[in-house]
């Protein structure tokens, strides 16, 4: 009776395991199935664990070779990479725009109770992590010393084979959302981030000896911000918001040589570095009346008597003016200046009284020459 029970419970068992992967549209277990298969349960792919955790897939593998992978999956991979005529027709190719060619596919359909509030990241379509210098309870002893790592390696690559490729547009990364097309939706977003780097988590972050949030090295490569920038503060109201303490900025390459050169802005909006004396002043040629305005800063007059009417001193707080009257007359002036403690309100034509600068302290106008 024994040998036939364990025939029986082997014979039983067989017919369970076949049924574990099994033909697509169909319930007849096959092992040897050259076609797609499919397994309703957890899988575990491991060299010394039985399950997989409490993960749908688990693989566990360990470094026993110099290209060890946990996964890879190919997508249109060539028969034979060395086939040595170049004939790219042993692979698929795309025969439609608007076809969907992914390596690997992940989605996550959130829904959740009403009451439940996730206060960190806990919840992902995908998880990377890069382990390393974790408590030796863990295995971890670890002596060795790395050039460079990542948690994360995007490559692309583009060639020629001397065939005239060419992509409109080629991203190492994109990053697209989407929401609904539905108008006055109820869902919103508090704070939305396309990229962000939370606070480093623990207490010894001085082993961090140089650090860069965001580094790019090609010198060919030109950084587009559409959006507003912010540097140091939260609250960006402008193009570029800089917020600082003290000297929020630093430009090297335009220093100036002595004090008598400064930083001027061009047409184009280009800075460069001027010397004093190179500097045009903003003058006008004037000939009659006129209403002086912050276009210009030197009023040369060539008329005869004229009336300069002037704004309220108020909207020219600490800006000043430069009247030189070469004309044949008088230039009269809509409210009084100031010179020493008398006031006055005319330019004469004549010399010691020709020039005068008119500086406003927000209340009258001084003149300071």
């Amino acid at each position: 009776m024994r040998p036939i029970l364990l025939f029986t419970l082997l014979l039983f068992n067989s017919h369970l395991w076949a049924q574990n992967w099994n033909i697509v549209d169909s319930t007849v277990g096959n092992s040897n199935a050259t076609d797609s298969v499919w397994r309703s349960g957890p899988v575990s792919i491991s060299e010394y664990l039985r399950n997989p955790e409490d993960n749908k897939l688990g693989i566990v593998t360990l470094y026993d070779s110099v290209q060890n992978k946990g996964l890879s999956v190919l997508l249109n991979e060539p028969d034979d990479w060395y086939n040595g005529d170049g004939d790219s027709t042993r692979v698929g190719l795309a025969k439609y725009s608007n076809a969907n060619y992914t390596a690997i596919l992940a989605n996550n359909y959130a829904n959740f109770q009403a009451d439940t509030v996730f206060t960190d990241v806990h919840n992902s379509t995908a998880e990377f992590n890069y382990l390393r210098g974790m408590p030796d309870h863990y295995g971890f002893r670890d002596g060795g010393e790395l050039g460079r790592s990542a948690t994360l390696r995007l490559s692309g690559s583009f060639g020629n084979n001397g065939r005239p490729y060419h992509n409109d547009n080629f991203d190492l990364l994109n990053l697209r959302f989407f929401t609904s097309q539905t108008e006055d939706n109820q869902a919103s977003i508090e704070n939305f981030y396309a990229v962000r780097m939370e606070d480093f988590r623990g207490v010894n972050l001085n082993i961090i000896e140089k650090g860069w949030g965001i580094y790019m090295k090609p010198v060919i490569l030109n950084n587009f911000f559409g959006g507003k920038v912010g540097i140091g503060t939260e609250t960006v109201s402008h193009p570029l918001t800089i917020e600082a303490a003290d000297n929020p900025l630093k430009v090297t390459g335009i220093q100036a040589a002595n004090d008598k050169e400064i930083l001027t802005t061009d047409e184009d909006g280009e800075i460069h570095k001027i010397s004093l004396q190179a500097m045009n002043q903003n003058f006008v040629i004037v000939n009659d009346d006129t209403a002086l305005s912050d276009e210009y800063y030197v009023y040369i007059h060539n008329g005869g008597d004229a009336i300069y009417t002037l704004p309220d001193p108020a909207i020219r707080t600490g800006m000043t003016w430069k009247i030189v009257n070469t004309g044949s007359g008088i230039i009269t002036f809509s409210q009084p200046y100031y010179e020493g403690s008398e006031t006055r309100n005319q330019l004469l034509n004549k010399s010691g009284h020709y020039s005068i600068e008119l500086f406003s302290d927000g209340t009258r106008y001084v003149a300071i020459k």
